[in-house]
């Protein structure tokens, strides 16, 4: 649990925020006082300070699970379950199901036979699973499901003790470019408009991004993507990248900060529109990332449809410089796109070293995804996402 006292905010902070108590740890007091102290070294709970459960609580339960899962023969359905208890046969205390979906949908379910297992032994299920014809872009997973069969003293009836997932097949999703829907380009040397039947979009050819994104009349970006290249920093980056604050001064190699202003400070070269069809246009930013002395080029592929595919290219120049925190692009959605779905890992926040979140369809708010962790960090990030969708009341968006 994290280490924490309640406090009331003091009065030069409640400008700030809509809460009227907050969590202090060490440097509260301390720090004023020239006191020596840790700082918020205790904050590493799995729960925080007043009992709410991190993301990380899910993932150690996943980990500790007792019913493993292990694959066989999936094409004949055909898997083993072993029981990691000492001392437990689960025949009594939970039952398990299996279902397929394809993103996120279920297309076939059951229920394995009773979990007569002794404890640390194994046993093989075979599945009436499917014949799966897999559609482009199509993918599907098998999930497993153990719950509770009664109340027990710690957990109510039909709690999930234990879980795990395994891909079945998939096929690639191609990008089918839309047919038949005009394309309307005004091109000038400050910048260049699109327009199609429900969609316009300008390009600013001095800034080099997408701007005023409206589709059916709503605006959904208020500025589009431009090259990113870091991240919150976390509490282990804090002494991982200790030493190049120490001498960034001494060796440009060593500058972590670099990459903050590399993709704000960016120096468009050219803009170049080119017309593919009647349909359809590309537009080419050539940049420069003086910063860190490399150049960046993306490219838009606009379609009547209001369909935009963005395609970014990195090439370093001869300086030796320090990790790259983050390769991406950052752009800012308008205002009320507060609903996200999305298909990837979740519900709860995954880090590329914490991904025990099954594959799946899931919805929430974005206000929802932030985690109140008591030192602010990177939070509520999400990983193997195939696609996300932010919209608004009205079920409008991206």
């Amino acid at each position: 649990m994290d280490q924490g006292i309640k406090l009331p905010v003091p009065a030069e902070y409640r400008g700030n925020t809509s809460k009227s108590t907050f969590l202090a740890y060490g440097g509260w007091w301390e720090d004023k006082n020239g006191v020596r102290n840790d700082n918020d070294f205790n904050n590493n709970g799995l729960v925080s300070a007043d009992r709410i459960p991190h993301p990380g609580l899910y993932a150690i339960k996943y980990v500790y699970r007792y019913l493993h899962v292990t694959p066989v023969d999936l094409a004949a359905g055909k898997i083993r379950v072993k029981n990691w208890f000492d001392f437990l046969n689960p025949k009594d205390l939970a039952a398990g199901t299996w279902e397929v979906k394809q993103e996120g949908k279920t297309i076939a379910s059951g229920t394995l036979l009773v979990l007569d297992i002794e404890p640390r032994a194994e046993k093989e299920f075979t599945l009436a699973l499917p014949a799966l014809e897999p559609k482009p872009g199509a993918e599907y997973f098998l999930n497993f499901s153990f719950k509770l069969k009664q109340e027990t003293p710690w957990a109510p009836l039909g709690h999930e003790i234990a879980w795990d997932q395994f891909g079945l097949s998939s096929t690639p999703a191609v990008f089918t470019p839309p047919k038949g829907t005009n394309l309307e380009i005004k091109d000038t040397p400050d910048d260049a408009t699109f327009t199609g039947k429900t969609f316009s979009v300008r390009i600013d050819k001095h800034e080099g991004v997408l701007e005023h994104y409206r589709f059916k009349g709503v605006t959904l970006l208020d500025r589009g993507p431009r090259p990113d290249f870091w991240r919150a920093p976390t509490n282990n980056d804090r002494g991982a990248w200790k030493v190049f604050r120490q001498r960034a001064g001494v060796d440009k190699a060593l500058d972590i900060e670099l990459w903050r202003e590399a993709g704000p400070r960016w120096s468009v070269e050219s803009v170049k529109v080119d017309r593919i069809d009647d349909g359809a246009a590309r537009v080419t930013v050539s940049a420069a990332l003086p910063v860190v002395g490399a150049t960046y080029t993306m490219t838009y592929t606009i379609y009547g449809s209001g369909d935009i595919q963005v395609e970014s290219s990195y090439k370093p120049g001869a300086d030796k410089l320090s990790m790259m925190p983050r390769f991406g692009n950052e752009l800012i959605v308008a205002p009320g796109l507060e609903n996200i779905t999305w298909y990837g890992r979740g519900p709860k926040e995954t880090m590329i070293d914490r991904q025990f979140e099954r594959i799946g369809v899931y919805s929430g708010t974005v206000a929802g995804q932030w985690v109140e962790y008591m030192r602010p960090q990177e939070n509520g990030n999400k990983t193997d996402v195939r696609w996300v969708k932010l919209t608004n009341a009205a079920g409008v968006g991206l």
